[in-house]
């Protein structure tokens, strides 16, 4: 190989390396050991490795679940509830997170999310494909699909987790 054709397959090398990491779907099971929370002031938050998968704003309790597979956390945001804020939904009108967030943390009075954004085991950016509007109150999705009966609260189907929330309504906005 002649020294220019060398000079060019390690620029192209250098470019594809340099391109960002694809986005690749969640895969099935990416959720798991889920467990309530509880909080004594205003702000409900799963753990670092985790995301909010169901709430029972009366209780001020939530369900999260651990990421699986190796994924990971990649940036976290806070969404102000209110004008300006993100929307998911506009059948109610429902807070929730940007494009490829999901619900970490939710404070109680003020409304405002926390949301992160994910990534695989190897940089990917993981990529929300599924989204569901999961029904009013006890229309929607029971914690009972878990085992989680004290208390019963609304959340999101298997293999996916919330995005959007309308308190009021009790109505969640779920993706995976």
């Amino acid at each position: 190989m002649g020294t220019a054709a060398v000079v060019i397959a390690i620029v192209m090398a250098q470019l594809v390396a340099a391109q960002p990491a694809a986005a690749v779907a969640i895969s099935p099971n990416a959720f798991v050991s889920l467990h309530v929370v509880s909080t004594p002031n205003p702000t409900l938050n799963c753990a670092s490795n985790e995301v909010m998968i169901g709430i029972h704003f009366a209780q001020g309790k939530a369900t999260c679940a651990q990421l699986n597979f190796g994924y990971r956390v990649a940036s976290t945001i806070i969404d102000p509830s209110g004008f300006g804020s993100t929307q998911v939904s506009s059948n109610p009108s429902m807070h929730g997170c940007p494009t490829s967030y999901l619900i970490q943390g939710i404070n109680l009075q003020s409304e405002y999310l926390t949301c992160v954004s994910l990534r695989d085991s190897v940089g990917n950016a993981l990529d929300l494909t599924a989204f569901v509007h999961d029904g009013r109150g006890n229309d929607g999705t029971q914690s009972t699909i878990y085992g989680i009966n004290n208390p019963r609260m609304h959340v999101c189907g298997v293999n996916l987790a919330m995005k959007g929330v309308h308190r009021s309504q009790n109505d969640l906005f779920c993706a995976g």
